[in-house]
């Protein structure tokens, strides 16, 4: 199911560029997209008894509502901001090599944050991953990410404000209901990307977008929202979040081969990432198999009292 979210998710830098440049600004795009979804996931489980029964939806306690706000208001809505701006000023093929990072600030702010149980065979998995991602993104030469060093940093620190949140946010849905804190988390989100371009007046809004936008807009509402984040913040209740991020390096060959059906060629070291990617999927899933009964790798137990340490 991880590999199927990531599928779902690869075409994200993609799309955000091409709603760019068909008259939706980053900014727009940000304040358009996560309004939308705000409102109808509110709406689902407002209305929508089988959507609360399947995402096990419960009202979680006011301290965990107000801290979920806290993080989207202080992370989520700055990590989205950065990555949307910084689409304009780096490549998609950066982007993809910088989130490769990301499952190495997650697993390390999961065993800060979560106290998980960070295994020697998820280590080396996480090592295989991020180096396969790696190769399929840019082979086995050095990068040259210095040529658009500013969109670099500011994606880099995107992806790694996300992280934040998400392991904050990973804490409060362990403690109640994963889909309301998500909720929660755009209700404070949303205001801070609408205020944004008043604080920040660098910041471009243009919201002239023709079909080509709309149709993106369509795709990162429905599909890398409320079907892709609902399903993560439901699964990472129970799952170890150490161990659910092993399986993003899979959306680099994704994006690979999305970009070869626009035309763009493969490289022969594509595939020998891939390979990598598989064998390390293969390594961190296999530890589970491999556990008596029992000894499952839940994550912690409900911590002290909700908010990040």
């Amino acid at each position: 199911m991880l590999a199927g979210l990531n599928l779902l998710w690869a075409p994200v830098n993609v799309l955000v560029k091409i709603a760019g440049e068909h008259g939706l600004s980053g900014v727009a795009l940000g304040q358009v997209r996560w309004t939308t979804h705000v409102i109808l996931l509110g709406l689902l489980l407002a209305t929508v008894a089988p959507f609360r029964k399947l995402t096990g939806a419960k009202m979680p306690p006011v301290k965990s509502a107000v801290w979920a706000m806290v993080i989207g208001a202080l992370l989520f809505a700055p990590a989205h901001i950065l990555y949307y701006t910084s689409m304009k000023l780096t490549t998609s093929i950066d982007g993809t090599v910088l989130l490769t990072t990301a499952p190495l600030w997650t697993t390390l702010l999961s065993f800060v944050v979560l106290k998980e149980t960070i295994t020697k065979r998820r280590v080396w998995a996480l090592v295989l991953a991020m180096s396969g991602a790696y190769v399929v993104s840019y082979g086995f030469k050095a990068p040259n990410l210095t040529s658009n060093a500013v969109g670099n940093l500011m994606f880099f620190s995107g992806v790694f404000i996300e992280c934040l949140g998400g392991a904050f946010a990973t804490k409060l849905a362990r403690e109640s209901s994963g889909i309301a804190i998500l909720w929660f988390q755009l209700l404070g989100a949303v205001p801070v990307m609408w205020l944004a371009p008043s604080l920040v007046p660098s910041l471009e809004v243009v919201r002239t977008p023709d079909m080509a936008a709309i149709g993106t807009l369509v795709y990162l509402v429905i599909v890398c929202g409320l079907i892709t984040f609902s399903a993560w913040y439901v699964l990472v209740e129970r799952a170890p979040l150490s161990l659910m991020v092993l399986a993003l390096p899979v959306q680099p060959p994704i994006s690979a081969f999305l970009a070869y059906l626009n035309n763009e060629p493969l490289r022969w070291e594509m595939l020998w990432g891939t390979v990598i990617i598989v064998l390390a999927l293969v390594v961190g899933f296999g530890e589970r198999g491999k556990k008596k009964t029992g000894e499952e790798d839940h994550p912690s137990p409900v911590p002290e009292p909700a908010g990040p340490a």
